[in-house]
């Protein structure tokens, strides 16, 4: 594998290096960390060095890796950008997926940027926490978009939009459980539009409403499923 050194400059890259460490980990890779830097039991102290307004320099929150690239998505600057980068560590394409209106004013504890990027082999897809559906292709030219919030209605959610939508069989499919509406719809993966649409009720009440799990797809033989889990049930 390769020898990655991470600088630890404050607590700007932490949500950098708590992404990226784990998932290459497995795949051989080795990671050191500079003896200059702080780690473990002082993590807290390195958080209380935030002044009032400081932001991070971007956060992490999804990462995908398909063969030699990682797509991550992060939110800095007001936007959400996906980041299409070589697993020798190479930046190859950044797009801004869209903005953030309100920037970060939320000191790290929230982002817009928490949905994964979900890809195959010749499409990428992408969702932020202001409703934004993109599908890029492996060149970071935009293929199509549309805003599951004008879709389908705002979300109403104590702490933000952090699903993933599963990409099964070339099909994209959206978990939206929030106080809001219950629904579970599927998107055509080649257009973006809509091919169906459920209704996920239950008898579940006050913030059991609002779900932050990712849905699942699974195939066995004849058997072809998708687990959504929220709102008290898994289904």
């Amino acid at each position: 594998g390769s020898t990655i050194l991470l600088h630890d400059r404050k607590w700007l890259s932490l949500h950098i290096v708590d992404a990226v460490v784990p998932a290459y980990s497995d795949d051989g890779w080795r990671f050191e960390v500079v003896k200059s830097c702080r780690t473990g039991a002082e993590r807290e102290e390195r958080m209380a060095t935030r002044a009032d307004g400081d932001v991070p320099v971007g956060l992490v929150e999804g990462l995908t890796k398909d063969g030699d690239k990682i797509l991550l998505t992060v939110e800095v600057g007001g936007t959400v950008q996906l980041l299409c980068i070589s697993t020798k560590g190479k930046e190859l394409w950044r797009r801004k997926v869209c903005d953030t209106k309100e920037g970060n004013k939320n000191n790290g504890e929230k982002t817009h940027a928490s949905p994964s990027p979900s890809a195959d082999s010749h499409k990428i897809f992408v969702m932020t926490g202001t409703g934004e559906v993109v599908s890029y292709d492996f060149a970071g030219r935009e293929q199509w978009r549309f805003n599951a919030q004008e879709r389908y209605g705002r979300f109403k959610l104590g702490f933000g939009y952090h699903t993933t939508p599963v990409l099964h069989e070339g099909r994209l499919y959206l978990q939206l459980i929030n106080t809001a509406y219950q629904i579970v719809a599927c998107a055509d993966g080649l257009t973006g539009k809509e091919l169906w649409k459920v209704d996920r009720p239950s008898d579940g009440v006050a913030e059991c409403y609002h779900s932050y799990a990712s849905p699942t797809a699974h195939r066995y033989g004849s058997t072809n499923v998708l687990i959504t889990h929220g709102h008290d049930y898994t289904i």
